[in-house]
């Protein structure tokens, strides 16, 4: 049986990567795959933040493989990465829904959305304490992340399946498990 797959992409600080781990708590790694865009940058990418630092093509052949039923193993920034063939695989990151090669593979597009100064909010505490200076990470985003959201992520928005809140609680993450699971049929 062919898996379905689904996207899941929007701002950095969205709420993307929460609501991948608490429906995979719900659902079961035995029904669930989640595949990680973040995995697919270019080692010596200047950025994070555009298309063009995702390895398409190496991303595109794995989900393939996936598709297939074929287990995908291989090292991301020196770690050891292994994605399985499940039921339901969801591939995760901001810039999953501006990458044209991947759009073909879903069946389901979701656009996380959340306030702009609550994404920001976010990502500085998440940055900061994985050690990361304050001043740094705001010039950071102030020179990178904002400008590349605007003109890569958000304008995906527009072409989601579904636009959801990134704030969530027991009663949404139901309901989004209910729609992923539907999709698998009977």
């Amino acid at each position: 049986m062919k898996p379905v797959f689904v996207a899941i992409g929007g701002g950095s600080g969205s709420g993307k990567s929460t609501l991948c781990r608490l429906l995979e708590a719900k659902l079961g790694s035995n029904v669930l795959e989640v595949v990680s865009l973040d995995r697919y940058f270019y080692p010596d990418a200047t950025t994070n933040n555009r298309p063009e630092c995702i390895q398409a093509d190496k991303a595109r052949a794995d989900l393939a493989s996936l598709r297939d039923g074929k287990t995908v193993s291989f090292t991301s920034r020196g770690r050891q990465v292994t994605y399985r063939p499940r039921p339901l695989i969801i591939v995760e990151g901001h810039l999953v829904l501006s990458i044209p090669e991947l759009q073909d593979f879903f069946d389901l597009t979701i656009y996380v959305d959340m306030e702009p100064q609550e994404r920001i909010m976010r990502r500085i505490e998440r940055n900061v304490a994985a050690g990361a200076d304050l001043n740094q990470v705001i010039a950071w985003y102030r020179q990178d992340a904002q400008p590349g959201h605007w003109e890569c992520i958000e304008p995906t928005k527009q072409e989601a399946d579904l636009i959801l809140w990134g704030n969530w609680t027991e009663r949404r993450v139901e309901k989004v498990s209910r729609v992923l699971l539907s999709l698998l049929g009977d």
